[in-house]
Parts: structure tokens; C-alpha cells; sequence
């Protein structure tokens, strides 16, 4: 029986085996954002504390009529899903605040 810390210990992620694996359906169906419907650019994190799937997007505004040339593209903000089931299904937990530096329009 093993008792004593080894350096290899201490680099571990603490919590790492407690996030389950992503399934192999995760995005048979896509995500789809519920404000504008238009998620690019996904980024997945696994949050080791709850053991759920993190998803990061760019919040394109893909149903937003009147806009000309990119407009759709530029200046979105970043939506947020989460996923407790390997990624069969994501709720949506709105955007992050506080990406845009003061002082910019």
C-alpha cells in the first residue's frame, strides 16, 4: 500500500475521471443557439467540479433580418450550452459578459 505523494500527483488534474466521456451521438443533432440560431466556432470544456460538457460558441445572429453585408457575423457576443448526458442534449446558459474591454464602442 502506497502512502506517500509522488511529483507525478501533484500534476494530475484533481477530478479529471469525473467527466463523463462525450457520447458517441453527441451533435447527431446540432445545436442550434435559442436567440439568433446561428452557433459557430464551438469550443468544448469539461467542467471537472460538476462533470458536465461546456460549450462556447459564437452567437451569430443567423434569423436577424435587416442586416446587410457581415453584419450577422460581426460583433456577437459568445453563447454558453452545457451538457450533463456526454452531449445528447445542451441547455443553453445565456452569453459571457465582460469580453469587451472598456472604453470600446
Amino acid at each position: 500500500m502506497r502512502t506517500e505523494a509522488t511529483a507525478s500527483d501533484s500534476i494530475r488534474e484533481p477530478g479529471a475521471s469525473s467527466v463523463s466521456p462525450l457520447s458517441a451521438d453527441a451533435f447527431r443533432n446540432p445545436y442550434r443557439d435559442p436567440i439568433w440560431d446561428g452557433p459557430t466556432d464551438p469550443v468544448l470544456v469539461p467542467d471537472h467540479v460538476t462533470g458536465d460538457w461546456v460549450l462556447f460558441y459564437t452567437q451569430r445572429r443567423a434569423t436577424e433580418t435587416g442586416l446587410t453585408g457581415v453584419e450577422w457575423v460581426h460583433g456577437t457576443a459568445i453563447g454558453v450550452a452545457r451538457s450533463s448526458d456526454g452531449g445528447l442534449n445542451w441547455q443553453f446558459q445565456g452569453t459571457l459578459d465582460g469580453l469587451v474591454p472598456p472604453g470600446v464602442p
